[in-house]
This record gives structure tokens, C-alpha cells and sequence, in this order.
């Protein structure tokens, strides 16, 4: 005797399971089929007195079962074979989102923090979308940051599907204002020829300007331009640098090369 289908370990997202077999024994009595719960309860059996290979349907709700075939032949002899672990599952996970809040974020980036369970064939994936553009996966299904490509205001669903193949969405509104550090330099040209500013290196930040910027002979100038990565945390923060250093690159007359230390303060923006 044989349990050909399902297979232990299997999943369905419906409740109507076909179970297929085959006996084969001239002197057959009949089959019981049982379907177990995981409390070792019976859900559902049936006996059938067919020999070959044929099908038996169950209506089972949500869980996980265990399911054996006893044959029994006129002698009195028996055979089982069990598959375990069969996983009925045809509820949705339970999807949520605990921040973003429907609320404004002054940030560099927004916490993207969600809950995603379900209690029968568990989470499998998780993944997000912004705006309504590409899914991004969330590996592991672990709180992630995401950062909004510009400010104003956001949506993000977030989706989860469960072993079984079912799936629910969260989806939340938020408005996002980025945190940019923005500086203002006077910078002097001190040496009598005309000269070119490469860069500037403001203690690990490094600022390149490209093209250089031009810089008459003995000329004063304001010099402003904006960080790559933000080091505020909060708007009006004033941050300090040690060393600020000027990186001068050919001039107009010959090579000319300087560099320089001034103390600087910025304030966020």
C-alpha cells in the first residue's frame, strides 16, 4: 500500500485535500484513511473496500496534520504508512506597520519598522514598495531604514506572504524633509597669481569641485556647496569642524599648489 499524494511536509492554501492511493492486495478487506490533528485527534476518516489506485477527498480547516492509511486484508493482516506535517493554511498573514507614523520626519532617513506573522505556515517573505515604484525585499523580514529619493510625501506598502502562498499589505502616508548640511565659505586667494580651488577637505569630508573653481589674483570669494552625506540630526544643529583644507590646483600662470587650516562652524539646514 502506497500514499501517493500528498507528500509529507505539503501546503495548501485550501481546504479541500485529495488524497490519493494505492492498495493492492487480492484478499483486501478495506482502507481507513484518518487524517490527525496536531492534538492527535481524529479530523476527519473514512474506509474504502477498493483495490488499485483511487481518491478520497477531506474538507479540513486551518492547521497541521498527520495522515495515515491502514489496509486490512480477510486474514487479519494490516499495513500503515503516515505522512506528517501537511499544512493546511488558507488565512491571510497578519501584516503592520509601526513606523512611519502618518507624520512628518526631519531625518536623514525613516524607520521602517512592521510586524508580519502568521500562525499556521508561517511568514516567507516580506518586501516594500515607495510610491508605487519597484518591490524591494526585505531580507529576513527584519526592520529595515528607507530613504525617500526627495522631500514631500511618501507612501509605503509593505507586503508579506505566508509558506502557503497567501499575502496581505499594510500601507502608510508620510512626509519626509531631509536634513542636508549646506556651507558657506569666504575664501581668500592669498598668493598674487590667479589660481584654481580643486577641493576642499573638512576633517574626513572630502568636497571636490569639478570644474575647479576659478580664482583671480589677491581675489575674496563666497564659496557654498553641499556636503554628499548629511552630519546633522536635527535642523539649526551647529557642527564643528577641526580642520578645513584648501586644495588649490593649477593656475593660470604655472603650477601653483597651497593648503591651509581654518576653524570652521555650520549649521544644519
Amino acid at each position: 500500500m502506497e500514499i501517493v499524494s500528498p507528500a509529507g511536509n505539503s501546503i495548501f492554501n485550501y481546504s479541500l485535500i485529495t488524497v490519493n492511493l494505492t492498495v493492492n492486495d487480492a484478499n483486501l478487506n478495506y482502507t481507513n484513511i484518518s487524517i490527525f490533528d496536531s492534538t492527535g485527534g481524529i479530523a476527519n476518516s473514512t474506509m474504502n473496500p477498493s483495490s488499485g489506485t483511487y481518491s478520497v477527498q477531506f474538507w479540513l480547516p486551518d492547521g497541521i496534520y498527520n495522515l495515515t492509511a491502514t489496509a486490512h486484508d480477510l486474514a487479519g493482516n494490516s499495513n500503515s504508512t503516515t505522512h506528517t506535517g501537511i499544512i493546511v493554511d488558507t488565512g491571510a498573514p497578519s501584516v503592520s506597520i509601526e513606523s512611519p507614523a502618518n507624520d512628518t520626519y526631519n531625518a536623514t532617513s525613516v524607520a521602517l519598522d512592521f510586524t508580519a506573522s502568521d500562525q499556521v505556515s508561517g511568514i516567507d517573505q516580506c518586501w516594500y514598495t515607495l510610491d508605487g515604484g519597484n518591490a524591494t525585499a526585505i531580507p529576513s523580514c527584519t526592520n529595515i531604514s528607507i530613504i525617500p529619493p526627495d522631500d514631500g510625501t511618501h507612501s509605503v506598502i509593505l507586503y508579506a506572504n505566508d509558506s502557503a502562498g497567501n499575502s496581505d499589505s499594510a500601507t502608510i502616508s508620510f512626509t519626509f524633509n531631509s536634513l542636508k548640511t549646506s556651507i558657506k565659505m569666504i575664501i581668500l586667494n592669498q598668493d598674487m597669481r590667479p589660481s584654481y580651488l580643486a577641493a576642499i577637505s573638512l576633517d574626513s569630508n572630502y568636497v571636490e569641485f569639478s570644474p575647479a573653481l576659478y580664482f583671480p589674483s589677491g581675489s575674496r570669494q563666497l564659496v557654498s556647496f553641499g556636503l554628499t552625506e548629511s552630519l546633522c540630526n536635527y535642523s539649526g544643529e551647529m557642527i564643528y569642524f577641526d580642520k578645513v583644507t584648501l586644495h588649490y590646483g593649477t593656475g593660470a600662470i604655472n603650477d601653483l599648489t597651497q593648503t591651509g587650516s581654518v576653524p570652521l562652524v555650520a549649521k544644519c539646514t
